[in-house]
């Protein structure tokens, strides 16, 4: 969704260098449903971190995510480097900073050229048949019989799944780009995260956004957009806790409201794809610049570190995850449909789990109890090597919250930062309208509903 905010900042720092640093919230898009996303704080992380940058200066932004910080620093006129694991994520990065955007480019006309030319009639008849099924039981409206007939779908994890366009999913050796050979949304994940129909047209605009680009029809920075706005439509019609994708919600459980779950079902499989791809790719437009300054790489942060330090950076923004919760598990299916390879399936005990979770997905050490310390000194260490300012939100449960447990606590990476940094140069600010620092005496102030905190280390 677009923001209503808009901000002004400028400054002048005591090194005498006038800063004059500008973001308008309004061209800020949130693409996906993100965890952690720092839509909400965003005025106040750049006013946090302003005296540490200036216009043309290069600013990382690592664990980049839905890339809304990108953007910000971007509309401040920082050139920016994002950086995330996932190959989604430097795509959604590529569109919304606007790299390689030639004047004048626009995806929203080719998303319409592709909607224009989708249509059920060129699907399998079986495909047609359940699309043509689901569309009834939809307009009738919340049902049993509705919910009844999902686990009916075909499904290449499904023994008794056998169809014509499951045995060409079969076919194909996980790992092995599906382009043009199977449907690889509609045979994993139909049923589930998605409907039919969703599936189908999620389908078809993945092989038609890699066709237009293979053809030369369409350029890179069209490709990261088309595929961001596909990206944004998926998020919005998934049919899972959070519109996050760890799992698909429960609809077949014993427990829980059923009322509740049936009407959640009828309503996510209601919400027409077309549309909201349509709408992501105006949205898409509307926030991206144009830019040969501006660059996004897809490695996991201790790898990353060989490219950032040739481009001398001045702020790197690190927003990692804290507790053991792998982000992976809640994004694996975009990061399936963003090269569109064959999953191979994670089992437990022979079966595949509620998630459809890929074997190889990516495990970050930082959330790991044993690999975060080391994983965090590294990227303090690493930044100060580079000679680069850095800031690092930190979200602290509270005293009594029964949530994830954090991997690192506050504490232990202020003193990271300090060994790195020097005591005099680190300070832990609460992002709250009044930016109240903290100090060992009153950090228990931690303990209420604003728990976020910026931990600035000043090069």
């Amino acid at each position: 969704m677009l923001t209503p905010i808009a901000t002004s900042l400028a400054s002048v720092s005591s090194r005498g260098k006038v800063r004059t640093l500008a973001f308008n919230e309004n061209e800020i898009f949130r693409p996906i449903h993100y965890l952690g996303c720092k839509l909400r704080t965003l005025e106040r992380l750049v006013a946090a971190t302003k005296d540490l940058y200036s216009r043309g200066d290069l600013v990382v932004d690592l664990f980049s995510g839905s890339t809304v910080v990108s953007q910000a620093y971007a509309k401040t006129g920082a050139r920016v480097l994002s950086v995330d694991a996932q190959l989604f994520c430097q795509h959604m990065a590529s569109a919304l900073l606007g790299i390689k955007r030639q004047q004048g480019e626009c995806s929203a006309d080719i998303a319409r050229l592709i909607a224009k030319d989708f249509g059920t009639s060129s699907l399998p008849a079986e495909i047609q048949r359940l699309v043509e099924e689901e569309r009834r039981l939809l307009i009738s409206g919340p049902s049993k019989a509705l919910v009844d007939f999902y686990p009916r779908i075909p499904q290449v994890w499904r023994p008794d799944g056998q169809s014509s366009w499951i045995n060409s999913a079969l076919s194909v050796e996980p790992g092995t780009e599906g382009f043009g050979a199977a449907p690889i949304i509609l045979s994993h994940y139909a049923g589930t995260y998605f409907g039919v129909y969703q599936s189908a047209f999620f389908d078809y605009v993945r092989n038609r956004i890699e066709t237009l680009h293979i053809e030369m029809v369409i350029g890179s920075w069209t490709r990261h957009a088309l595929l961001t706005s596909l990206y944004s439509a998926m998020s919005a019609t998934v049919c899972s806790a959070g519109k996050h994708f760890a799992q698909p919600l429960g609809v077949h459980r014993e427990t829980g409201n059923k009322e509740f779950q049936w009407v959640r079902l009828h309503s996510d499989r209601s919400i027409d794809p077309v549309t909201t791809f349509l709408a992501a790719s105006k949205a898409v437009d509307h926030a991206a610049g144009s830019s040969e300054e501006h660059s996004a790489i897809a490695l996991p942060v201790a790898a990353a570190y060989d490219q950032i330090a040739p481009r001398k950076p001045t702020l790197i923004y690190a927003d990692p995850p804290y507790t053991a919760q792998q982000y992976s598990r809640f994004y694996h299916v975009l990061e399936v449909v963003s090269s569109y390879r064959m999953p191979r399936l994670q089992r437990m005990s022979g079966q595949v789990t509620a998630g459809l979770y890929s074997e190889d997905r990516y495990k970050s050490p930082f959330s790991s109890k044993t690999a975060a310390g080391p994983a965090f000194e590294a990227l303090i260490s690493q930044s100060q090597a580079c000679g680069a300012s850095l800031a690092i939100s930190y979200s602290s449960s509270s005293e009594k919250s029964t949530g994830n447990a954090r991997m690192i606590q506050l504490f232990e990476l202020e003193q990271l930062c300090k060994k790195y940094y020097g005591s005099s140069r680190v300070q832990i600010l609460a992002l709250d309208h009044t930016y109240r620092p903290f100090n060992s005496g009153h950090r228990n102030n931690i303990h209420r509903n604003d728990n976020e905190v910026l931990i600035l280390c000043e090069a």
